[in-house]
């Protein structure tokens, strides 16, 4: 069922029970990050399981982070740093990785955001789809990141780093 149509049943439902017939913003919330997270259980193309490693693993560490108290992402974190220089090795070091990349960002599980400039370096940025923000309660602002190294992405998938 489309989300639209989870919406118009649940005002049905409180309708046919005589309760007022409007959806609060925390069960439009939460209607919303149901539908998300069956769209993402419902992918269906080459590495989906994987995908959903990756994206998992990115969106727990961003949801930890931005719970922190005082949390030093304004908005928080909705991405995964890697040095440029490190992810443009990817194919060469880690080419499963870079398959699953390449299938998340073709079903857009992630956008990569490259040449991505700050504190002195440059970036790339494994950011997170709406999907995945949605059923996470995660920010839509776009540039809070986490450090993180391509050892940090393979771990994610569930195999051992290099090195």
């Amino acid at each position: 069922m489309d989300t639209f149509n989870r919406l118009v049943s649940q005002l049905e439902t409180k309708l046919i029970r005589g309760s007022q017939i409007n959806l609060s913003a925390r069960e439009q919330n939460r209607l919303l990050r149901e539908r998300a997270g069956q769209m993402i259980q419902e992918w269906d193309f080459p590495h989906a399981r994987l995908v959903r490693a990756l994206t998992e693993e990115i969106a727990a560490q961003c949801v930890e982070k931005s719970l922190e108290p005082n949390a030093p992402l304004r908005g928080g974190a909705v991405a995964f740093g890697v040095l440029q220089d490190e992810f443009d090795r990817i194919p060469t070091t880690h080419p499963r990785l870079a398959r699953v990349l390449q299938f998340a960002v073709a079903y857009n599980a992630v956008t990569l955001v490259q040449g991505h400039r700050t504190k002195g370096q440059t970036w790339c940025l494994i950011e997170l789809g709406g999907t995945v923000l949605l059923k996470h309660g995660l920010t839509l602002s776009r540039g809070g990141f986490l450090e993180r190294t391509v050892d940090d992405l393979v771990q994610s998938l569930g195999e051992a780093p290099h090195g």
